[in-house]
């Protein structure tokens, strides 16, 4: 389970991707079969997979807790998610297909408000649902805007969010 996760092993994962999308974008890293391009891309791809997999994992596993005041829908949370791991795709696709067809540029037209919108959506309940549990009340803005920017904020949100989901994971597995 995700909330068991220790916070210098998540940011291990992540930033192994983080580094390898780093390396291979100055080109330092290249094999005989990819190019430092696609390689960048892999990476990348991986990498954003992985962390907004990390958000869907998280905003599930809050949303199951029964005392959680702020209940959400599962299924506009994984549309979310979803629109962002497209748009973040798509993104990364760019730079490797770079034919300037009309089709591409029509899907990016419309991935990016989705996008913008999938991320305001799952990190505002992820977050809410984290201050909501730790208080007990449902939060308001204010409560839970810093934890929604932590987030945004990867890889440094990962030291201050993940090791406040293992405190409420101990707390939910003694209930």
């Amino acid at each position: 389970m995700i909330l068991k996760l220790k916070h210098w092993q998540l940011f291990i994962v992540l930033m192994a991707f983080m580094t390898l999308y780093c390396l291979s974008a100055v080109r330092i890293l290249s094999f005989d079969n990819f190019s430092s391009i696609e390689l960048k891309t892999i990476f990348g791809l991986t990498g954003q997979t992985l962390f907004f997999f990390w958000v869907l994992l998280i905003g599930l596993s809050l949303n199951q807790i029964r005392d959680n005041p702020h209940h959400f829908s599962k299924v506009i949370f994984i549309i979310s998610v979803l629109f962002c791991i497209l748009g973040y795709g798509e993104l990364h696709l760019s730079g490797l297909l770079s034919d300037g067809s009309s089709i591409r540029e029509a899907i990016s037209l419309i991935l990016s408000p989705l996008t913008f919108l999938g991320i305001i959506y799952s990190f505002k309940n992820v977050s809410q649902s984290l201050r909501s549990i730790e208080s007990g009340e449902k939060a308001t803005f204010r409560n839970y805007i810093l934890d929604a920017i932590l987030i945004f904020m990867f890889p440094i949100g990962i030291w201050f969010i993940q090791p406040r989901l293992n405190r409420i994971y101990q707390m939910t597995k003694n209930k």
